[in-house]
């Protein structure tokens, strides 16, 4: 009876609402948990089948494989797991939250896949406080038809600063304002600690949200009553060796029901919210966080029936799965066990993206030193690094920040000759009066093994005759003038 695995809860997270595809793998053998509650019964005579979902993501397989470390059981040790700020070793965390959403009565189906890399760092100023930054992250959107990669983008990441009595985590604040939500996560993914290094030992920890935005207001709309856990105990499974070096097994798991019922003339309205969740961590004895996985689950539904029959209303019938998830793993260290990658390698078409990313974030903060490095040889050895760089900067003043593309990741898809990989985009250049042109910017990138450079950048007006604005090749080094814009007075 022992030994249940905590994988089964989380199939069951995803399996029993109808909404979402397996759990990820588990990384080590099956452990003891306590279940969540069984599922009630709904209080309506006849719910509607589950539909089939878009699928969680699939753990990732890197090119290069890395073995999982080796995991034994092994006895605790004489002192309680306390988490530890180490100045002179910062991690690596791979990052990944999903989340789906079904309305199966009106066919609709969306969520996201965030994918990043979370560096955490001692603030030098306070040992005990650690800054915890995104490198890089990729949004990739899901819908019923399918989904839509996104592009690993390190512009703009936001940090969250951490601080620690041993026991907790508790935050100090986000700088800069995050972006996205995920920064705002990243606190929720680090478990409190038990007092006791005894199997069963447990801790009462804050439990991420169970809902979104767009969840709050279809409840509000629908008048769905509110189902919300905010915290649950996690307890010690057992005392594990992995790659040698001990680590304690955290799990958890919770679940809330909220039933109610309205009544009106020659009707009544059922209504039911569901929330389950579990979690598991490992966290070595040496006060570093290995791995983190939560998975939660919310449920609502509602029917309106007659009073004498115990049956729904044709078509009245509301229902909505959320299925949340999310991941933290150490695959990087000075020293110590790490484990596998969530994330394969970005791939040649999302590097050379990145390097555009990377250049123009360069040119918008004036951060010449910067631009350089991020140009071919070629291009260098033809024009002059310097003449390169004033051509790059002196365009983006003249032309503004759109004049290199709309802020974001671009969404195209980059074709590969050999060693170079091209896309086009679009952006907007203005004389920041009244005078702005659609543009398009055809860029070309280089590639010579694991080294990308940009090797060409041309924008042209999307009017008529498709007059130039820049361009950077080994044919010339061009920035037309402003009065190229349309609007502008033509000379007789």
């Amino acid at each position: 009876m022992l030994r249940r695995a905590l994988p089964q809860v989380l199939a069951l997270l995803a399996v029993a609402t109808g909404c979402g595809g397996p759990a990820p793998a588990p990384t080590r053998p099956p452990v003891a948990h306590q279940a969540p509650p069984p599922k009630p019964s709904p209080p309506v005579a006849t719910a509607p089948p589950p539909v089939a979902s878009a699928p969680l993501p699939e753990p990732a397989k890197p090119e290069t494989a890395v073995a999982s470390p080796v995991i034994e059981d092994s006895s605790p040790p004489a002192t309680p797991p306390r988490w530890v700020a180490s100045r002179d070793c910062p991690l690596t965390y791979d990052y990944r939250a999903s989340q789906r959403t079904e309305m199966p009565t009106i066919g609709t189906a969306s969520g996201f896949d965030t994918l990043g890399q979370v560096e955490a760092t001692v603030d030098l100023a306070a040992p005990l406080r650690v800054r915890f930054k995104f490198v890089w992250t990729r949004r990739d959107s899901v819908n019923a038809r399918g989904s839509a990669k996104g592009v690993r983008s390190a512009e703009n990441q936001g940090e969250v600063l951490l601080t620690t009595d041993g026991i907790r985590w508790v935050e100090v604040g986000v700088h800069p304002p995050a972006t996205t939500l995920d920064i705002e996560r990243l606190p929720r993914l680090l478990p409190v600690l038990p007092a006791s290094v005894a199997a069963g030992a447990e801790a009462t920890w804050r439990v991420p949200p169970q809902v979104v935005a767009a969840a709050l207001a279809f409840d509000a709309q629908h008048g769905h009553p509110v189902a919300t856990v905010e915290s649950a105990p996690i307890k010690i499974t057992r005392w594990i060796r992995v790659g040698g070096e001990l680590a304690c097994e955290l799990e958890g798991a919770w679940g809330k029901e909220v039933s109610g019922e309205e009544g009106q003339p020659g009707e009544r309205v059922l209504k039911r919210t569901l929330v389950r969740g579990a979690a598991r961590f490992i966290v070595l004895a040496s006060g570093r966080l290995l791995t983190s996985e939560i998975h939660q689950t919310l449920d609502t539904f509602s029917a309106r029936q007659g009073e004498r029959l115990a049956t729904s209303v044709r078509g009245t019938d509301t229902e909505r799965h959320e299925n949340l998830s999310s991941e933290l793993r150490l695959v990087k260290a000075c020293s110590g066990v790490t484990m596998p990658p969530l994330h394969p390698p970005a791939s040649p078409e999302e590097r050379a993206l990145m390097t555009f990313m990377q250049l123009r974030e360069a040119i918008t903060h004036g951060q010449r030193p910067a631009i350089g490095p991020r140009l071919a040889p070629a291009l260098v050895a033809q024009h002059g690094k310097e003449a390169l760089v004033a051509a790059l900067v002196n365009y983006d003043k003249r032309f503004g920040a759109a004049s290199l593309g709309f802020f974001g990741p671009p969404r195209v898809t980059p074709l590969i000759d050999g060693e170079r990989i091209a896309f086009t985009l679009t952006g907007t250049a203005n004389d920041g009066a009244a005078h702005s042109g659609r543009i398009g910017i055809s860029v070309i990138v280089q590639h010579t093994g694991d080294d990308y450079w940009i090797r060409s950048i041309k924008a042209t007006l999307s009017t008529p005759g498709g007059v130039d604005v820049f361009e950077m090749s080994d044919q010339r080094l061009f920035t037309a003038e402003t009065n190229v814009l349309p609007g502008f007075p033509k000379k007789p």
